[in-house]
């Protein structure tokens, strides 16, 4: 159970007691209006907001000093208006809202613009984001400020939050300002009206707020400098990468930080997210100030945008001085969501990305995964406790027999790339895997495969992995039922791409193979051609015609990555998983279950691919397009038969004596 470990605090109560006075008597200053104690308590307080509260050793920002005790809030169990609670997690949050803003300590003209907080629901966030337009509104003179959301709904709601903050300050503070302009939920700006020569004209701080709404203009908002402008549910707003990028030439004068954006928010549905979860994984494209990823240190992101995780914040797991028990909380969270994960699967996805512990799980992709992610799940637990692995093997070339030799490799040195994504650093030279050993003398047409290379601009460190796998199209084993099955891979990427190809040639000798290869990469097709291996790949599919009626596209070899292809190539996968081969009995003929199609797949990283899929061109997610194309590939060479499923076919799962695994190689 992984969690980010925060520092104890002691004796928090002692942040809030101008607040918890204000509860208690109505009042924050106990000295006559006038006085100079009265002006040196709120020089004091002035001090505190600007500056920091520091009590035993223990420092909070400033703005988390206004928020704690001059921003009430409503308590919603009891019904009363309060102040806020002491959160531990609350202190990390104003550290860095602290440093956006240039306050505190440590001053840095050069700082991201921006900060962007994925978050768990019910942290807060709306009450906290609030308080750096309070500070603007009452301490920055001249500043312009703007709330926004891509609802006009959301921003009213953060808003009204604001003007009770602003009121309450009014009434009770003496550093409290008061609007001399405003338009109801338009804008609003501070100060006082000072005569001037019988006229009277704008004084005092006269700061502004602007509110505004993205729906139907997503570079809406700032006509010119931007001191700070607050983006309420980032998670809502599917175009925000393109409003940030506008509203950045606000808050920068050349080289020089002049302004924040504050963007924060739960995850909403597939189409809204997704701009939040690009900024949220790659900050450093997007000026956004960057974390190491401490809230999922397995994730291949090692650098993310700053992270609420639900154990942090979850009423009932925070003890008396706002310090978190992650483990209580997680462990309660996980209780609540156990129902629905087995008995509707999409609903506890849902449940899971507005409770997160981590970005992976926030931004789980809920209700847009192509495949059905339930059976695959299972599939792969299945193979992991069984311990059900192929061969890992290493191909060679007898010039003198002129045949492919396959041998066990060497696994302390070469290994079959089984997970996905791969985090950073990973090898990335992988190995063949082996599932089922090719037929005496395979007739053609029995195997066949696709190719999907990588382009050669992407360097050696992406992600991108060239992929072929091998499929059997039928039996010719009489009640085995072994067909329409990956019968081996090799996924990698040597550090070069003759290498990757001298694999796959080999491969598909060693099968007596034909394969598709998608023809994006310029350079395999020639390489096949020059090198005399031009028979081992397919032609241009004639279905392409199909699915493509005006395409011009002239190729002599594979497939192409069109839209239009890669959709039905989908379909076949989806199908091909979905699709029920039979009845399982036990050994005194009861039955056990039904077998579906996902059980064929024993390739470990094809199911992960398959279990995370989505359509994303920022992703890559090799093994599932090189899948799809061989079963478009099985779709054109429609003469091969395919013998029918029957009830013996439980023999295939429950009989793995025939495949490699952890501690068996069936080398021959």
């Amino acid at each position: 159970m992984h969690y980010v470990k925060y520092k104890k605090w002691w004796s928090t109560n002692s942040f809030r007691q101008a607040g918890q006075g204000w509860l208690k008597d109505d009042s924050y200053c106990p000295f006559p209006e006038g006085t100079n104690a009265y002006y040196e308590y709120w020089d004091e307080q002035d001090e505190y907001i600007k500056n920091g509260f520091v009590h035993e050793g223990q420092r909070i920002a400033g703005l988390h000093y206004l928020y704690l005790n001059f921003c009430p809030i409503k308590n919603k169990k009891e019904k009363i208006t309060t102040m806020p609670d002491f959160w531990v997690m609350d202190t990390e949050h104003f550290y860095e809202i602290e440093k956006l803003m240039d306050l505190g300590p440590v001053k840095d003209p050069f700082r991201r613009p921006l900060f962007v907080e994925p978050k768990t629901r019910q942290a807060g966030a709306s009450l906290k984001g609030c308080v750096p337009i309070l500070y603007n509104m009452c301490y920055a003179p001249n500043s312009i400020n703007y709330i926004g959301a891509f609802l006009r709904s959301d921003t009213d709601k953060t808003t009204k939050m604001f003007l009770e903050y602003f009121y309450h300050c009014q009434r009770y503070c003496e550093f409290g300002k008061r609007f001399i302009k405003q338009q109801d939920m338009l804008y609003y700006m501070t100060g006082y009206w000072e005569e001037v020569d019988g006229d009277k004209i704008p004084a005092g701080i006269k700061s502004e707020l602007h509110l505004v709404s993205f729906k139907d203009n997503p570079t809406k908002g700032v006509g010119g400098a931007c001191d700070l402008f607050i983006i309420e549910e980032a998670g809502l707003h599917p175009d925000l990468v393109k409003s940030v990028k506008y509203l950045i030439a606000g808050c920068k004068d050349g080289d020089y930080t002049t302004g924040g954006i504050i963007a924060y928010g739960a995850a909403g549905t597939e189409g809204q997210f997704k701009d939040l979860e690009r900024i949220a994984y790659n900050p450093d494209a997007y000026q956004a100030m960057a974390y190491p990823n401490i809230w999922d240190p397995e994730s291949p992101y090692k650098k993310v945008c700053y992270f609420i995780p639900n154990y942090s914040c979850r009423k009932g797991h925070i003890d008396a001085d706002g310090n978190p028990n992650p483990e209580s909380a997680i462990i309660a969270r996980d209780k609540l969501l156990a129902a629905s994960m087995t008995s509707d699967y999409e609903a506890y996805l849902l449940e899971l990305s507005q409770f997160p512990n981590t970005l992976a799980e926030m931004f789980n992709n809920r209700g847009r995964k192509r495949f059905n992610t339930k059976i695959i799940e299972q599939q792969i637990a299945y193979l992991e406790n069984a311990q059900i692995f192929g061969e890992a093997v290493e191909l060679s070339f007898n010039i003198q027999t002129g045949k492919v030799i396959c041998e066990a490799a060497d696994e302390k040195y070469k290994q079959p790339i089984r997970r996905y994504p791969l985090p950073d650093g990973s090898d990335k030279q992988g190995c063949v895997e082996i599932f089922e050993r090719p037929d005496r003398d395979p007739v053609p047409g029995l195997y066949i495969g696709s190719i999907d290379s990588y382009n050669q601009e992407d360097s050696y460190y992406s992600d991108s992995l060239g992929s072929i796998f091998i499929y059997k199209t039928t039996s010719t084993l009489a009640d085995e039922g072994t067909h329409r099955i990956i019968v081996a891979e090799y996924t990698g990427r040597p550090k070069t791409k003759e290498e990757f190809y001298k694999t796959c040639a080999m491969l598909i000798m060693y099968y007596n193979a034909v394969v598709m290869p998608e023809n994006e990469d310029q350079e395999l097709v020639p390489w096949f051609i020059n090198n005399g291996y031009e028979h081992l790949l397919a032609d241009q599919p004639d279905i392409i015609r199909g699915y493509i009626p005006n395409s011009r596209v002239k190729r002599n070899k594979g497939i192409h990555g069109d839209i239009n292809l890669i959709i039905p190539a989908e379909n076949k996968i989806a199908r091909y998983i979905d699709e029920s081969l039979g009845t399982i009995y036990d050994g005194d003929g009861n039955i056990t279950g039904t077998r579906l199609g996902v059980n064929r797949i024993l390739s470990l990283g094809l199911l992960y691919e398959l279990k995370e899929y989505v359509h994303d061109r920022f992703k890559n997610f090799d093994r599932v397009r090189t899948f799809g194309w061989t079963l478009m590939m099985e779709s054109e060479n429609y003469l091969q038969q395919v013998k029918q499923p029957n009830e013996n076919i439980a023999k295939f799962l429950t009989d793995t004596r025939r495949f490699g695994n952890k501690n068996t190689h069936l080398l021959s």
